[in-house]
């Protein structure tokens, strides 16, 4: 069904002439005047900046943005809406888009930055989805600090602070803010005075897996942990996980979607029980093989995410989170580390190994059922429109 959504919108930029097609194709990323009606004299215009559908494969989608990217493009459409499509990667801004008139600006980057000072009319709305950025800043250096006292011979040059497409003045330039995360992290935006609204991530589903309440080698999963998704080792707090399974031989640690800079870094703190196990495509039966059916618990003991894709993707799979609260998922299924040093993470295994296989099972389908309720694409089109109605009344 997703697949078939995203091939119809794909279908609408062939309305564009071949030579059109293929200038942003291989120049530019962007597009101008997608679901354009002529006979609409009144017609709004919207301009997003965030993916660019010229480059996705509708038949191979490998991260829960593009899912939701495309149902942001659909609201827009159901509205009728002249849409324009700004890529977020892009340094600066293209020119041409200063020669319309926007209803709406959404979305964020440098781009974002740049063109919501040239288009005043428009209402701005920052699609936010991390942590506001000064806070998400402050937390990684404390991290950074973390790390260099307990490995002050390791250097790490090179590690990537997630918050690298935001800053505050894309908060302050905004009219609103549509925030992709829990309360416990949005209510940091508290502080800029701006009107908020939260919306849920949506997991990637793979239609292959039935849910079962007891399956019959849930007990040989127990002392088997993923860590779904690393792109900023530390960020992520993989290092402190790395160091609390060095002190908890009786788990093992399966680490999936390592970057190749993270996994330099990885080999020179990994222990006899940590593994790196390369990439794994979610849609495809692998997934369920080597992540679903191996394991009983994903964890993220990230410094400051947006409503982590990577851990809702796992609870629709049937695996409970151990998280810290900055990941941005509810507590509800959740075991919540209340601090994010190894000492503690260690502690918190070691209580695991003490609940009963009965109390992990019924831990395990509330996080199923309320992932299933709350963390879907279905969800999001919904509390997506929901910001949105609520937003434009703060439209002047």
């Amino acid at each position: 069904m997703i697949a078939d959504l995203l091939k119809k919108f794909l279908s609408l930029f062939s309305r564009l002439s071949v030579v059109q097609r293929i200038y942003k194709k291989y120049v530019t990323k962007d597009i101008i005047g997608l679901n354009f009606d002529p006979c609409n004299k009144d017609q709004k215009r919207v301009l997003i900046i965030y993916l660019s559908p010229l480059f996705s494969n509708p038949d191979r989608v490998l991260h829960a943005n593009w899912f939701h990217y495309y149902e942001i493009l659909h609201y827009f459409m159901q509205k009728d809406y002249c849409i324009d499509i700004c890529d977020c990667h892009e340094n600066g801004a293209n020119a041409e888009f200063k020669d319309y008139l926007y209803d709406i600006i959404i979305g964020f980057g440098e781009p974002y930055k740049t063109l919501v000072k040239t288009h005043k009319e428009a209402f701005k709305i920052l699609f936010l989805t991390e942590n506001v950025p000064s806070v998400a800043r402050k937390k990684y250096q404390e991290r950074l600090f973390y790390f260099k006292r307990r490995h002050p011979e390791v250097k790490c040059f090179k590690d990537n602070c997630r918050i690298k497409y935001y800053d505050d003045e894309q908060v302050r330039l905004s009219d609103a803010c549509i925030v992709m995360n829990s309360p416990y992290n949005a209510d940091n935006l508290k502080t800029f005075n701006i009107p908020y609204k939260t919306i849920v991530s949506n997991a990637i589903a793979n239609d292959l897996f039935k849910f079962e309440y007891n399956p019959k080698d849930f007990k040989r999963r127990i002392n088997k942990i993923v860590f779904f998704g690393c792109n900023g080792l530390i960020h992520k707090g993989l290092d402190i996980v790395l160091d609390a399974f060095g002190m908890s031989p009786n788990y093992s640690l399966d680490i999936f979607g390592l970057s190749n800079e993270d996994r330099k870094l990885f080999n020179r703190l990994k222990y006899a029980n940590c593994y790196d196990c390369g990439s794994v495509n979610v849609m495809d039966v692998d997934f369920l093989k080597k992540v679903v059916n191996e394991h009983a618990f994903v964890i993220l003991d990230s410094c400051s995410e947006g409503m982590n894709t990577g851990v809702v993707t796992c609870m629709l799979h049937g695996l409970i989170p151990i998280v810290t609260r900055e990941v941005g998922i509810f507590d509800e299924g959740a075991i919540i580390l209340e601090d994010y040093k190894v000492e503690y993470v260690k502690k918190v295994l070691d209580n695991v190994l003490t609940m009963t296989e009965e109390e992990l099972l019924e831990l395990r389908a509330v996080a199923y059922s309320f992932a299933q309720k709350n963390y879907t694409i279905d969800r999001f089109k919904e509390t997506f429109a929901t910001a949105m109605t609520q937003l434009s009344k703060f439209k002047t």
